[in-house]
């Protein structure tokens, strides 16, 4: 029973207008029904009883062809009421067996019959299936033409007929939409398989990355380290130390980088460590950098600083990545001049200008981390273009929002 159950509260049939197919079926069963009422007035016999004494007066054959058309037309609202639509054509069928006229009404109730079956729940189909039954037995008795359990056979046959036709109709369904699951599952589950290659694969690169960036930020440290004092040469001393603090500055940040990715694909796993964000004053410090190399750089400062560390981050990745690609991707670097203007309103605009003749691969367009700091601004509401500006002159210009919408996350 539970089998039954089961497979009766299957997906269903919408309950919607009639489609193309119904429409023709309704318009065959039309068809043949006028075609027997046509019999009826032009050929009928003896055997029709009292139908063809009905229809020997004018209002009487009118009234017949219409209420047995009418009949057929019900079925053109069974897609919407499968029960309902039953219901009328097995009224008007027991109607016409009083006359001997039933097998008029015939395929427009097994047709009814089959939308029930095949559209609607086990209650319904269960009580329409017994109340056809019933109706049938009824019709039997009012049959005049052969006995009354020949008749009663001969009506549940075609009953069972359409029944099984509409177990069938609804089977069908069924493997449809089982089949149809089915690909979506696959389609699902390939693109979790898909996601979970990649995530395997980027935790891969980054734990090498990690494994070789770190090894020689750590060689460097140690050589640095070896190094100071030895060299009898405060300037070279003084670019030892240098050296050894960015080293420790960039194994720090690829260390938090990688438990932050780490954490982001494992969410169970331990979280970060807390990383300071970077200040607007981490800027002048990476200025006075550039400028051990004997590279020009200006710095003009104007308005009031915000107090969002999101917008400080963000600036200093901005002239991180523009002054490291100036250094590496100009050759002679002539100067370097950035304007930094805080607006009131919380936000500020960067602009970072670079003299000299860019290399061939820096000609082309931004890299990759302008690229990522672009997606970076413009996702949060603000402005980002980088590119060539006068002769020998690259441009990085950044309106930042008054909020980011995410945290800092030096590129």
């Amino acid at each position: 029973m539970q089998a039954v159950r089961g497979w009766f509260d299957q997906p269903r049939r919408e309950r919607r207008e009639a489609s193309t197919a119904w429409l023709v079926i309704v318009l065959a069963c039309v068809a043949f029904q006028a075609l027997m009422v046509a019999r009826l007035l032009f050929a009928g016999s003896a055997r029709d009883g009292i139908a063809l004494a009905l229809v020997q007066s004018t209002p009487g054959a009118v009234g017949i062809t219409i209420a047995v058309v009418l009949t057929g037309m019900i079925l053109l609202w069974s897609p919407r009421w499968p029960v309902l639509a039953l219901a009328v054509i097995g009224a008007a069928y027991l109607a016409a067996s009083t006359i001997g006229m039933h097998d008029y009404v015939a395929f427009p109730l097994l047709f009814a019959l089959l939308r029930v079956v095949a559209d609607t729940g086990l209650t319904s189909v269960a009580g329409s299936v017994t109340s056809t039954c019933a109706g049938m037995l009824a019709s039997s008795w009012m049959a005049t033409s052969t006995t009354v359990a020949d008749e009663y056979v001969g009506q549940l046959s075609v009953a069972a007929l359409s029944i099984l036709a509409g177990v069938g109709v609804r089977s069908v369904r069924g493997w449809q939409t089982a089949t149809q699951q089915s690909h979506h599952d696959a389609e699902r589950a390939r693109a979790i398989a898909a996601e979970r290659d990649q995530a395997i694969a980027r935790t891969r690169i980054v734990a090498e990355l990690h494994d070789s960036v770190g090894h020689n930020l750590t060689a460097i440290i140690a050589l640095s380290q070896g190094l100071a004092g030895t060299t009898e040469n405060p300037e070279l001393d003084e670019s030892l130390e240098d050296i050894e603090a960015m080293a420790r500055e960039g194994l720090s940040e690829t260390r938090h980088a990688v438990s932050l990715l780490g954490h982001l694909e494992n969410p169970a796993a331990p979280a970060p460590d807390h990383h300071r964000p970077h200040s607007w004053d981490d800027v002048h410090d990476l200025v006075n950098r550039v400028r051990t190399l004997n590279i020009p750089v200006t710095v003009t400062e104007t308005g009031r600083r915000t107090d969002d560390t999101g917008i400080a981050g963000l600036g200093f990745s901005i002239v991180r990545e523009a002054l490291t690609n100036a250094v590496r991707h100009t050759e002679p670097l002539k100067r370097v001049s950035i304007s930094i203007d805080h607006h009131l309103t919380g936000g500020a605009r960067i602009t970072i200008r670079s003299q000299g003749h860019p290399r061939h691969t820096y000609d082309h367009g931004p890299g990759s981390g302008l690229q990522r700091l672009s997606h970076r601004v413009t996702s949060q509401g603000g402005t980002f273009a980088a590119g060539p500006g006068e002769p020998d002159e690259w441009i990085v210009k950044a309106q930042l929002p008054i909020a980011p919408n995410e945290e800092n996350h030096d590129a």
